[in-house]
């Protein structure tokens, strides 16, 4: 299978996405399972897709409440699909799973880790945190990518165009 390319994400044709300007690789298949915090870390340590098994959530510098484009997921809902601020999720691009509630972030809120991280709307594109014991979505990512084609150089072989 060929990857197919989409803006800045190439499908690598094995339940992975990966994402040119961030170089890290979605799992195209998020958990639309509500869940908790602490089972939405476990379910992404424990995947294996794609070979690798180094997923986790993304993560956020958790320094903005409200629209923005901070972190893996702000990143991706603005930036890479060019969504707009309060929706609708109108490009899902090659993540067709995805859905317009909340997704967990790996980041713990820093006023209170204990109780609360912080969680991207992907159905406005705001970022706030929530108690770990609420339910909302999951999407693992993982740093770098595996199997990523590799571009040709521009030396021996092509032309000056």
């Amino acid at each position: 299978m060929v990857p197919i390319a989409l803006a800045d994400l190439i499908d690598l044709g094995d339940g992975t996405v990966y994402d040119t300007d961030l170089s890290i690789t979605w799992y195209k298949h998020p958990n639309n399972n509500p869940m908790t915090w602490d089972e939405a870390m476990k379910w992404a340590a424990g995947l294996t897709v794609g070979g690798d098994r180094d997923w986790r959530l993304p993560t956020t510098p958790g320094t903005v409440y409200g629209y923005t484009k901070e972190g893996e997921m702000g990143r991706l809902y603005f930036d890479t699909l060019g969504n707009d601020e309060d929706g609708p999720l109108a490009n899902k691009g090659p993540l067709s799973n995805l859905q317009p509630y909340d997704y967990w972030s790996g980041t713990e809120f820093q006023d209170n880790p204990a109780d609360f991280a912080w969680a991207f709307d992907f159905k406005t594109g705001r970022q706030r945190s929530i108690g770990k014991n609420s339910i909302a979505y999951a999407i693992a990512v993982r740093t770098g990518g595996s199997n990523v084609p590799k571009r040709p150089s521009r030396g021996k072989g092509y032309e000056n165009l």
